[in-house]
């Protein structure tokens, strides 16, 4: 496979093909497309005559892909800009949901309410987890994506990390969640909280935090 040009890896990324979920996603819009190995394949899924991933508006995994395309771009323009100008930019965020009324946030301040108001927020928590695997899957999605915004863009805070690591690991009942629904999904955030530990990306206020993302994402030395 001939190697893709800068542009065009920010805008295909997220795309994956042959992944376990059957998503195809290959540009960079609210869209999706399925994998399925032929017409009949397609048919019987669809038709509930065998199992399978088939997706309804609120379990389409396009969102995933789209926070993941997001990540990666504001979080590698900011990279590369703070790497040939020696200067760590600021990034805004520009919020058109109510287009009558734009607002335009720091990237540090976006972070922050989609910390509060959906990823930690115990309504969106439930709601996950009534899906199951898919529900955990999501979870570690969610906290993949904080951590590539810390890794590149340095936006997210220590309180930001220590909210995720209160809800999904320190919180019992959501880590037995996880640890049933999708093992691989509870190795995958500790493994990221552990990683952005280790790197200096956050500061935990827990002096346990370490051992405890160590023991669950098999680290143990």
């Amino acid at each position: 496979e001939a190697p893709r040009s800068f542009a065009t890896a920010q805008v295909q990324a997220g795309f994956d093909s042959g992944v376990a979920e059957n998503t195809a996603v290959p540009s960079i819009h609210q869209s999706n497309a399925f994998e399925f190995r032929s017409l009949s394949e397609a048919r019987d899924l669809f038709a509930l005559r065998r199992d399978g991933n088939i997706y309804s508006r609120a379990a389409n995994p396009t969102v995933l892909v789209f926070e993941k395309r997001v990540a990666e771009l504001e979080g590698g323009i900011a990279a590369a800009v703070e790497h040939l100008s020696g200067r760590k930019p600021q990034s805004y965020h520009n919020d058109h949901s109510r287009p009558e009324r734009p607002v335009i946030r720091t990237l540090e301040d976006e972070i922050g309410r989609v910390v509060r108001a959906r990823v930690t927020n115990p309504k969106w928590i439930a709601g996950v987890m009534r899906h199951g695997y898919k529900g955990a899957f999501e979870i570690a999605a969610s906290v993949d994506y904080l951590f590539a915004f810390a890794a590149t863009t340095h936006a997210v805070k220590d309180h930001h990390f220590d909210a995720v690591h209160a809800a999904f690991i320190e919180d019992e009942t959501v880590r037995a969640f996880m640890a049933e629904a999708n093992p691989a999904a509870l190795r995958e955030t500790a493994a990221r909280l552990a990683e952005a530990l280790a790197r200096g990306l956050w500061k935990p206020k827990s002096n346990s935090a370490g051992l405890l993302l160590a023991e669950l994402s098999g680290d143990v030395r």
